[in-house]
């Protein structure tokens, strides 16, 4: 994720559901296991020193109106009930924070 504000492309969604913000990697020369616990991965593996490097505020606006904010301190990213027949763009701030103690 790039540090610093990142905007989606305006997107509408074709279901009545909750939509999860995530953060899509490719996977280099990192384990998995780090990578998992770098990224806050909700899974039940122990990362020792190892914490997560992201930090992310977010705001959702539907048809040009802020309706909802989030940050990743709380959750994984997010997640937004979306709606067919709006328009959505999601803004993100990220801030750098250092994963190994």
């Amino acid at each position: 994720m790039t540090v610093g504000h990142v905007q989606t492309r305006k997107f509408k969604v074709n279901a009545v559901e909750p939509y999860n913000i995530y953060i899509e990697v490719e996977k280099k020369k990192i384990p998995s296991k780090t990578l998992n616990c770098l990224l806050g991965a909700w899974l039940p593996i122990d990362c020792g020193k190892i914490s997560s490097v992201v930090n992310a505020e977010w705001t959702l606006t539907v048809d040009g109106q802020v309706t909802q904010r989030g940050s990743s301190t709380t959750s994984y990213i997010g997640q937004f009930d979306g709606k067919p027949g709006h328009t959505y763009q999601i803004d993100i701030n990220h801030r750098i924070v250092y994963g190994i103690a």
